[in-house]
């Protein structure tokens, strides 16, 4: 295991702390977020107030998945032909009133800079 996949259950924790408490402002501010997911926010194109949307829509209040959930992320090595390098991911199962639901936050590497640790790339049902 890296170092980077020793570190993600901590800062994917703490990213969906910041989602469970809706603390969007956060989310930019400590810089959890994907490359492409902050840009497409700071342009107006959608990006986190599409998450936001996404998880206040669904059925349920969010709640913190159980602390084992973060202990036992699944890492998923990704070849991606347009841009260097590889992209890992890790695909958690959001938790609404205390159950998981089919709504997954979805966390990638950055291939360029692998030391940023896994990034917020995107909230949708899978």
């Amino acid at each position: 295991m890296s170092e980077v996949q020793g570190q993600a259950p901590a800062e994917i924790r703490r990213t969906v702390e910041l989602l469970v408490h809706g603390d969007l402002l956060e989310l930019i501010n400590e810089n959890p977020l994907h490359p492409q997911l902050l840009q497409i926010t700071q342009t107006g194109q959608g990006g986190l107030p599409i998450i936001e949307k996404t998880t206040e829509r669904y059925p349920g209040i969010m709640t913190m998945p159980p602390e084992e959930q973060f202990g036992h992320v699944t890492f998923y090595e990704l070849r991606d032909r347009t841009t260097p390098g590889d992209v890992t991911q890790v695909i958690l199962d959001l938790w609404f009133d205390e159950q998981v639901s089919d709504l997954s936050a979805i966390f990638e590497t950055v291939p360029s800079r692998p030391d940023y640790g896994f990034r917020l790339s995107d909230v949708h049902v899978l």
